[in-house]
């Protein structure tokens, strides 16, 4: 039949599809098998496989090496010290290969070479059993100012041309034959620095860099520029400094974190002047947000003005947006590592800023020189203070609304292979006015996120690191109504207790295991009341606790030169309890005494797992360019309930349950990677295909605000995005800075929700395009601007009405089915650099004014209903001034 048919052709093509893969992926490593290799299983260049004659007659070794070089037209490195003494070579060869002949002239030497380039070849020393002799060359980089660590140093030891980076916590180890090294520490925005090393055994080797860019003067190009977006496995990365960045036109006169990865490809801002971010397809949500490994659960303030990262207090910002590393878990989309500032262990600092709409402080500075350091940075808004000196009106001036941040951290050096730290995150945002009923009764908004994390790094060796950690994160909202006695408190809550521990394991530097567990405990209350008063009233609604864990490993092995393989997987698992959700509100009339206790106190548990495989594959196909490809699948357990696309804090977070099966995507990603010009230029091309399951949506009509009965207001079905990125950046010079595109879409599919048909998901932009420069005009004056252009948001909105029965009912578009118009917006700003050290900003949002619609209002005028376009934002000059103490 037609139907057989179809199915057999459709098994021949799969079958074809994994012969090819299996041929392109086995191939590389087959091939090595083949051809003539050095002992180490490198292919041999052109110049070793050559063929030479020449003829030896008890001739020094130094001088045979010499010969056989100089006839095979090839470099020989070798240190003199490993060169027997007292043995004459004799050999006779016609027309034979290089190889083989210096394979002859080393024979009962105890010597042997190795490929260290094109035509590099150097000399290493095996031990007396035939086996090579290796040491491990390990330390610590950091910053020679500061002392704080330095992360992704690359480390290379020539004539080998091998090499490693620094992991998160700035430790490097390197494995190496014995001999002479020539090892450069590289890092960009810092000077190169060369020590030669003689490795007769293990060594430790601690390195202080020195910062090269310095206010007013211009950045010199040098080495260390590295090929790492070509060569590492990783795709869909970008990680920065905050200081690299700080020049970016800024939003109201204050550098964000946020706003700046709404600039690169793959990310989407949710709305105009909100901070709050898509990444490919996946919803706010579906973003692991960590500071100091500690999970945020809101991150933005103002209702999503600006984000809770305070800037000054920021060391380095990671953006995972394609295959994660095993270690990472639990979100779909994204993963957004921020680390904190350490602290100065060589001399006390201070910096700060004033801005239009807050001031910022941070202290660093050593307690024990060169041992124990601290940071604290704090900043506030002013809004309401400016508020009540401005303006004579009483209901603004007993008006409260501000926002707070803390960031604290304590960094002891408890020895060689110990050091300990502890950092804090405190914020909070208040919204105070009186009641409209009651002008003696207060109405009180807040929320917030608390953070702590204690790590404690160890060395158990050379090549083994532990990074253990124990982690307090907490999310509230909460509202207070009423004076005196008669008060109302309302509060909604997540917090999480984990702990961690993460092995970096350097076998190799072909070889390097990761691997760890992760242990997480939940607990979530949607909504607590409390009464005080005459009849006083407490009540938990919905409470429930969780417990999440998680093995993984991880092993990216260096098959050849050419060819790197990162391979690994991360075993997740989920256990819920707490109450059942039976019921609506409606089936409390009439209900018997102990409703409250049977709908509240039935206890529900439910167990998840699943294994996550994780596989990133890199083809060099030259010294400047590389194919990669990813493949990643993740679960999610833990959901935001919102119906709301801004920053507003009045979202419920969710357990799976035994309604809420676990979030799952499976995502596969390719990229093209080319460096040009020296590496002065970095372009990469992206392509990516989500599959997302057991996705949640709000049913029309949903409420999540003071209910406990959320599994009924929501949808469930499945989702995809795909779509392409295009990035093409400079990093150095006196021009800098990037040009992004993406191509995308994101669609849903719930049978409770238009009818079954698909619908574009609200983070749906087919088009996202941005442009960021920055101009170095003199020693003092810096010129920026960015120009973004995106597709409009989708959003579902009345069209229309109609009268039944003396009643008027909206008539409203299919889910998300009409789409805002397009939002572009140009940006400049100017920095002038003081010769103190501080530096003016100065920044127009919005140049030319561009009213772009952050809504569709739905009015009635003149017994009319009208759909009016509503704009927050024309343009918005600012000033700010940066300091330095």
């Amino acid at each position: 039949t037609m139907d057989e048919r179809r199915k057999i052709r459709m098994r021949c093509y799969e079958k074809t599809i994994l012969l090819g893969f299996l041929i392109w992926f086995v191939y590389p490593c087959r091939a090595q098998d083949t051809l003539l290799t050095d002992f180490r299983g490198t292919p041999l260049p052109p110049s070793l496989t050559g063929r030479i004659s020449l003829e030896l007659d008890r001739v020094p070794l130094r001088e045979a090496l010499l010969n056989v070089s100089k006839s095979g037209k090839f470099h020989l490195n070798f240190s003199e010290s490993i060169i027997p003494e007292g043995i004459r070579v004799s050999v006779r060869a016609n027309n034979e290969r290089s190889a083989d002949v210096l394979s002859r002239v080393l024979e009962n030497t105890g010597l042997d070479f190795a490929v260290s380039g094109r035509d590099q070849i150097v000399l290493v020393k095996r031990s007396f059993n035939g086996s090579e002799a290796r040491y491990t060359l390990s330390g610590f980089i950091s910053d020679s100012r500061t002392g704080e660590v330095l992360i992704g140093t690359n480390v290379i030891a020539s004539p080998l041309s091998t090499g490693c980076s620094s992991n998160s916590y700035g430790f490097y180890s390197l494995t190496l034959p014995e001999g002479s090294y020539n090892v450069q520490y590289r890092f960009i925005g810092y000077r190169p620095k060369n020590r030669t090393i003689r490795l007769t055994g293990d060594t430790r080797q601690d390195i202080e860099l020195d910062g090269t860019i310095i206010p007013g003067e211009p950045v010199i190009v040098t080495a260390a520029i590295e090929n790492q977006n070509v060569t590492s496995t990783q795709m869909g990365i970008v990680q920065f400094s905050p200081q690299k960045v700080r020049e970016v036109p800024l939003f109201l006169g204050e550098q964000d974190l946020l706003r700046t990865i709404h600039l690169l490809p793959g990310v989407a801002p949710a709305r105009e002047a909100d901070c709050g971010f898509y990444v490919r397809g996946g919803n706010a949500d579906q973003n692991l947000i960590l500071l100091d490994e500690a999970p945020v659960y809101n991150a933005v303030h103002f209702l999503g003005t600006f984000s809770v990262f305070n800037a000054d207090a920021i060391r380095d910002v990671t953006l995972i947006k394609g295959s994660a590393p095993p270690r990472y878990g639990g979100r779909l989309a994204s993963v957004l590592d921020i680390q904190m500032n350490e602290g100065n262990l060589k001399s006390f600092q201070g910096s700060g800023g004033v801005g239009l709409i807050f001031s910022r402080l941070t202290l660093q500075g050593p307690l024990i020189k060169d041992k124990c350091s601290f940071m604290i940075s704090g900043r506030r808004t002013y809004v309401d203070v400016l508020a009540k000196l401005f303006t004579k009106n009483e209901d603004v001036n007993n008006a409260r609304f501000f926002f707070y941040d803390l960031n604290t951290k304590l960094n002891y050096r408890l020895g060689p292979k110990d050091r300990l730290y502890l950092s804090g995150y405190f914020g909070n945002d208040v919204l105070g006015t009186s009641s409209e009923f009651d002008p003696d009764e207060d109405v009180k908004l807040s929320w917030g996120n608390k953070t702590g994390t204690l790590r404690w790094n160890h060395l158990f060796s050379d090549r083994l690191f532990l990074n253990s950690s124990l982690i307090f994160s907490r999310f509230k909202y909460g509202m207070n109504v009423g004076a005196d006695e008669d008060v109302f408190d309302y509060a909604s809550t997540i917090s999480d207790l984990t702990l961690k521990e993460d092995f970096d394991h350097f076998i190799h530097p072909k070889h390097t295991l990761r691997y760890g567990f992760q242990s997480m405990y939940h607990t979530y209350r949607p909504a607590h009341i409390h009464i005080n008063g005459d009849d006083p009233f407490d009540m938990t609604i919905g409470e429930r606790h969780s417990l999440e864990g998680a093995l993984y490993c991880a092993h990216e092995w260096s098959i050849s030169d050419r060819l790197t393989l990162g391979y690994g997987f991360r075993y997740a698992m989920f256990s819920v309890e707490g109450s059942r959700d039976r019921f609506d509100w409606d089936d409390m009339a009439g209900a018997p005494d102990d409703f409250w206790d049977i709908a509240f106190h039935q206890d529900d548990r439910k167990v998840y797992s699943g294994l996550e495989p994780r596989l990133t594959v890199n083809q060099r196909i030259n010294e400047s360019s590389s194919i990669k490809l990813g493949y990643a699948r993740n679960y999610q357990n833990v959901h935001m309930l919102s119906g709301s696309t801004s920053g507003t804090p009045l979202n419920v977070w969710h357990p799976s349950s035994s309604k809420i099966k676990p979030q799952r995507s499976d995502q596969v990603s390719i990229g093209y990677f080319r460096n040009f010009k020296n590496n002065l230029l970095e372009m990469s091309v992206e392509w990516f295909y989500k599959d997302m399951r057991n996705q949640i949506d709000y049913l029309d009509g949903a409420n999540f605000i003071m209910s406990s009965f959320f599994e009924s207001e929501l949808g469930f079905g499945r989702g995809w995005a795909y779509g392409v990125e295009f990035l093409l950046r400079k990093r150095l010079g006196v021009l800098t800075g990037w040009i992004a595109y993406t191509w995308s879409r994101s669609m849903r599919r719930i049978d409770a929700i238009n009818n079954g048909d698909p619908y574009p998901a609200r983070n749906d932009r087919p088009h996202d395009f941005s442009a960021v420069c920055m101009v170095r005009l003199s020693k003092r004056w810096t010129f920026s601007a960015n120009w973004v252009f995106y597709s409009g948001i989708p959003i579902t909105i009345s069209y229309g009405n109609y009268q039944v029965d003396d009643r008027v009912i909206n008539a409203y578009t299919p889910r998300n089915g009409y789409r805002l118009p397009a939002y572009h917006r140009l940006d400049i700003g100017f920095t002038l650099h003081t010769k103190r050290g501080g530096a003016w900003n100065f920044t127009l949002y919005n140049a030319y004014g561009r009213k772009n619609a952050y809504t569709i209002l739905i009015r009635e005028n003149n017994n009319r209903t009208e759909a009016v376009r509503l704009s927050i934002c024309s343009f918005l000059p600012s000033v700010s001034y940066h300091f330095t103490l």
